[in-house]
């Protein structure tokens, strides 16, 4: 499994790197402009090309596929946030980010105005953007959310005691 918290680059090193015997260094190569791929059963293609200075030679195009960030993404938890006088998008990124252990930069979105109090926050994907295309809905209410709708599985494992281990 990727680790989507680390930054895009990474991320997408990690994935060529799943996928081959070889070590790819994000420091060895240059990752290209992702774009829509239609030759290809993956959404994306993108060319890597090999810096002087690194073991490998020449460019390698790679085809995958990139997260989609309210189908994929955003659908998986809850998408409510509770909105905080004089919040910055920096601040729900931050939150989005920490939700759904992702790491979205500057380089991976823009996104619609904050509203000051309760609405609806677009978040769109950059057509550059190495690991999500798309756009996804997050929502903003000015008043707590019920414990109920922030945990929703109210069905927790057991506690398990491990008893120590003598000297």
């Amino acid at each position: 499994m990727i680790d989507l918290s680390l930054p895009p680059r990474q991320v997408l090193a990690a994935l060529i790197n799943a996928s081959n015997t070889e070590k790819l260094q994000v420091s060895d190569v240059d990752f290209g402009v992702p774009t829509v791929n239609s030759d290809h059963s993956r959404n994306t293609k993108i060319i890597v090309t090999a810096k002087p200075e690194s073991p490998w030679d020449t460019y390698q195009a790679f085809y995958y596929n990139r997260m989609h960030i309210g189908d994929d993404v955003f659908t998986t938890l809850n998408t409510d946030f509770t909105y905080v006088e004089g919040m910055t998008k920096a601040d729900l990124i931050a939150k989005i980010n920490e939700r759904w252990g992702i790491n979205l930069t500057d380089d991976d979105y823009t996104m619609s105005e904050l509203p000051s109090g309760n609405g609806t926050v677009t978040i769109t994907a950059k057509p550059g953007s190495l690991n999500y295309i798309g756009a996804g809905d997050v929502r903003l209410i000015a008043s707590k959310i019920p414990l109920d709708v922030a945990f929703p599985n109210n069905v927790l494992d057991g506690l398990t005691y491990t008893p120590p281990v003598a000297p």
